[in-house]
């Protein structure tokens, strides 16, 4: 596993945590791992998104044509194209917005250039 045991046996308890997978990650190799970081972190929350295979979440499968994807075993076989990336992103967003973040992210401002943005 990607972290060392202290680390999961640790969890993460300083900062909001939201967790997406995908349906792959249930029965992953890694699975048992991952569930004790999450009970081990305060305040974590965790869902997965059925019909997703872990490439779901890389937008460089969805360049391929989806026999191709679900051949390569990129695309799960119910999965329609940008179904888990756009969950993804609605969940991030939905966790984002109940969340106090006390300042440490800005909304982008898309109506300025970076040279406005840098001088503040």
């Amino acid at each position: 596993f990607s972290l060392p045991d202290s680390s999961l046996l640790k969890g993460i308890s300083d900062m909001p945590f939201l967790s997406i997978l995908s349906e792959s990650w249930l029965t992953n190799p890694e699975t048992e791992q991952v569930k004790q970081l999450l009970i081990n972190s305060t305040g974590a929350l965790s869902f997965y998104i059925p019909d997703s295979v872990h490439a779901s979440f890389s937008d460089a499968t969805h360049w391929l044509p989806g026999v191709v994807a679900r051949k390569a075993g990129l695309r799960a076989p119910n999965e329609g194209k940008h179904d888990t990336i756009r969950a993804a992103a609605e969940s991030c967003v939905q966790h984002m917005q109940k969340i106090d973040i006390k300042g440490k992210v800005r909304p982008f401002p898309l109506d300025v250039g970076m040279e406005q943005i840098l001088e503040t």
